[in-house]
């Protein structure tokens, strides 16, 4: 379903998918889990999972991974993990917090610095593919965009803002 005017959405990480459920628990999307994060033994690598804004962020064994909930439903690596077995545990404007296990039995939190701006313009571009709301798509990249640094955006980034008919968008943030 494109329906965007649902007021809340549940993540949930599962063995084999990520699930998006609206405030009733009818599935709005899902995305499977790509062999290369699977365990040898066909476990799943997901160890938590976190929003942030309009974009899912899953924290797997080394690595994090943003969802997109675009038309494809792909996991996007965002950044590797110094300790096996973390979690997510907040968002910062440019740093994730994680919970790190220690040798001694404790849990450390630790800041993990990343740029929010990709996976952010994602998620928006995601959450208002096929609506007629493309002012308040545009808006909102805008807001996006002034809170961040936009040196942070990669190749891809623009290269899908102007696939998705954004260039304008794109050109402002060469």
């Amino acid at each position: 379903s494109n329906n965007n005017n649902n007021k809340w959405l549940i993540g949930i990480v599962t063995t084999t998918r990520i699930l998006i459920l609206n405030e009733k628990l009818i599935l709005q999307k899902k995305a499977n889990v790509p062999n290369e994060t699977l365990f040898a033994n066909g476990e799943f690598w997901a160890t938590s999972c976190i929003w942030c804004g309009p974009t899912l962020f899953v924290g797997g064994q080394t690595m994090i991974y943003y969802l997109s909930l675009g038309p494809q439903r792909i996991i996007q690596p965002l950044c590797s993990l110094l300790t096996k077995n973390s979690s997510i545990v907040g968002v910062l404007n440019d740093r994730l917090l994680i919970a790190t296990p220690c040798h001694d039995g404790n849990t450390t939190i630790v800041c993990r610095p990343i740029g929010l701006l990709e996976p952010l313009i994602m998620g928006m571009i995601d959450f208002y593919a096929g609506s007629n709301a493309e002012h308040l798509l545009i808006t909102h990249i805008g807001t996006i965009v002034k809170r961040f640094d936009s040196c942070r955006g990669s190749s891809s980034l623009l290269n899908i803002l102007e696939q998705s008919g954004y260039s304008q968008l794109a050109y402002k943030l060469c």
